[in-house]
Order: C-alpha cells, then structure tokens, then sequence
C-alpha cells in the first residue's frame, strides 16, 4: 500500500504508473516470450539457446 501523500505529486504519480507498467510489460515478456518461440518455432529450449548467438 502507498500513502496519499505520495499522490499529491505530479513527479510520484508518473513514476509509479511508469514502475507498474514497467514492471507488467517486463514480467509478461519473460513469462510468455519463450512459451511463443517454443509453440510457433517448434523449438525445444536447449535450441533458444542458439537464437542468442547469432
């Protein structure tokens, strides 16, 4: 939970909605991104590995 106090300022406000949808954009990435390669690339994740050095 966040004081109120905290929202009476333009500058907090901005920064935790960035924070939050920072965090939300970053965490959906890392969740669903290798579940897409495996499913639509058919690749098991030892050959992930091997998108990461080309």
């Amino acid at each position: 939970m966040l004081p109120y106090h905290l929202f009476k300022s333009r500058t907090a406000v901005a920064s935790i909605i960035g924070g939050t949808i920072h965090g939300l954009l970053l965490f959906s990435l890392l969740l669903y991104l290798p579940l897409f390669f495996q499913v639509s690339l058919e690749m098991i994740p030892y050959d992930l590995i091997s998108l990461l050095y080309t």
